[in-house]
């Protein structure tokens, strides 16, 4: 395989920096994250690099603890809407049957359903935070999921080794697993950007209305809610933490792009 164009290996780059940050970021500093330490909307200063915001916390002390709740989210939401989602697609492409038809009609109904209304039902059923929207997140991820996996599979059932494997006599469930599944891995592999793109959107826009981590816990989207007010006055509190989400979701899509124009074959012409 080719090597990833420059502005895949650049999402790659700025991607794991964005997860390092999340994982180590709270031990990278011994500043609370919920406790007041200067004036409201103070301005950048030697004791707090990028001032502090709307209640007199330091915004970087809150930046290092918020990453988690945004990044570390929305990639376990991906890894478990790709896992999921992976498996129902091949299951209905397989028996082409009433388990096709059950799973992807199951799959139109959450794909009709708009997405405030089923973080908003889920906050209100099993109470607002990381739980609630991890599940919504992942029940909106899956249904797109299952109709690309299904669309690309029913080519390679057709395939000769998958004809082989049915003569030869090995079970459903073999052959999607050791025959299906790895045929899939560049579909998956160019596509997981975009759904972690999706994933971080949701998550941010959930806790920013509300429906995530409440006050006075550090996260990146409920900074910006929390701080938008001041924003003229002390800009850093709230274009901080938009820029990490903003740089975490366009590397994503850079890694995905990168990922598909290899596996696709297109010709490279980034300069490396």
């Amino acid at each position: 395989m080719r090597r990833l164009p420059i502005s895949g290996r650049i999402g790659l780059i700025l991607t794991v920096a964005l997860l390092a940050l999340a994982l180590a970021g709270p031990w990278l500093t011994q500043t609370s994250p919920t406790s007041p330490t200067g004036a409201p909307y103070a301005a950048p200063s030697s004791n707090h690099w990028l001032g502090t915001d709307a209640l007199g916390r330091d915004v970087v002390a809150r930046i290092l603890h918020g990453g988690r709740s945004v990044i570390l989210l929305a990639s376990i939401c991906t890894a478990i809407a790709i896992a999921t989602g992976t498996m129902l697609g091949v299951i209905a492409a397989w028996y082409q049957r009433w388990s096709e038809h059950l799973i992807m009609r199951s799959m139109d109904i959450f794909l009709a359903m708009p997405a405030i209304l089923v973080i908003s039902v889920l906050a209100l059923g099993i109470g607002r935070g990381w739980m609630a929207i991890m599940l919504a997140t992942t029940l909106l991820l899956i249904p797109d999921l299952v109709r690309l996996v299904r669309i690309a599979t029913l080519p390679l059932i057709r395939e000769d080794y998958v004809e082989a494997a049915i003569i030869r006599g090995e079970g459903g469930w073999a052959i999607m697993i050791r025959e299906l599944l790895p045929g899939l891995a560049p579909t998956l592999a160019a596509d997981a950007g975009l759904r972690l793109l999706g994933a971080t959107s949701l998550i941010a826009s959930a806790s920013f209305l509300g429906f995530g981590l409440q006050p006075p816990a550090a996260d990146w989207a409920v900074m910006v809610q929390e701080n938008r007010s001041g924003v003229l006055i002390q800009p850093w509190a709230t274009v901080a933490p938009t820029l990490l989400i903003a740089v975490f979701c366009i590397s994503a899509c850079w890694i995905g792009d990168g990922i598909a124009r290899v596996t696709g074959g297109h010709q490279e012409t980034d300069q490396t």
